[in-house]
């Protein structure tokens, strides 16, 4: 079975909060995966929690160009959160490719 992941949010804070999408490219992720039956990991609020908990100076170093695009650390951050959601997907196979998160 397919999984949708909404995107990862920019390095844009409010209130000391990272921006959400929730209402755009999120809610219409979440809505595809309705639609055809697929997972649906909300990428972007589970990362936007893990940046919160670091703070903005610590995430500022994951975006050297612009506030969109990550580097490598950043990237690595993502990919983690995303092997993490899976592990949390009831009946995904994909869960037994998973290896040690740590």
């Amino acid at each position: 079975m397919p999984i949708v992941v909404s995107q990862i949010p920019r390095n844009e804070w409010t209130g000391g909060k990272v921006e959400r999408v929730s209402e755009s490219f999120g809610k219409w992720a979440k809505e595809a995966a309705g639609q055809t039956d697929a997972f649906f990991l909300d990428l972007n609020e589970m990362v936007a929690k893990k940046y919160e908990e670091l703070g903005a100076v610590k995430v500022k170093a994951f975006f050297p160009g612009d506030h969109t695009h990550t580097n490598f650390l950043g990237a690595e951050l993502n990919a983690r959160t995303v092997a993490e959601g899976i592990l949390g997907l009831k009946s995904c196979d994909l869960k037994a490719y998973i290896r040690d998160l740590k």
